[in-house]
């Protein structure tokens, strides 16, 4: 049996809550597809955050992630030109619930949702992924 192959470019989008940001400095992003994997990097931006609150997504995937109960996948994240972020980490997962990507802030032992409250001007997503399709 063959694995299937596939390549190209997504869209990486940021959303806080259900409201996209009004609009971005960069949004870049690849992927490739082996078999049941995608394989993505992306980079965004935020030029402008509007009036977008709530939790922060990474939204636009190329692929919808499987549907398997609590089967959370990794993200790689790196973040730049946040605001009210001290020494805290930032994280950031697949998981069933949605096609999107979910970032937390890991807080004195406390995994609490990213907020509209830490985006700026500039603050920035790159993040890495391979995910079950």
């Amino acid at each position: 049996m063959g694995y299937a192959y596939n390549e190209g470019l997504w869209t990486p989008q940021v959303f806080c809550g259900n409201t996209e940001v009004s609009s971005y400095l960069i949004q870049v992003g690849t992927y490739t597809v082996v078999g049941n994997r995608c394989i993505i990097s992306g980079f965004v931006a935020i030029n402008v955050l509007g009036s977008a609150s709530g939790n922060v997504t990474i939204r636009g995937l190329p692929y919808d992630p499987r549907p398997v109960l609590n089967h959370r996948q990794a993200v790689a994240i790196m973040t730049d030109v946040l605001q009210n972020v001290g020494g805290e980490s930032i994280q950031a997962n697949i998981n069933e619930t949605g096609p999107y990507i979910y970032v937390f802030l890991f807080n004195a032992g406390t995994l609490l949702h990213l907020t509209e409250i830490y985006l700026k001007v500039n603050s920035n997503f790159r993040v890495n992924c391979a995910y079950e399709i």
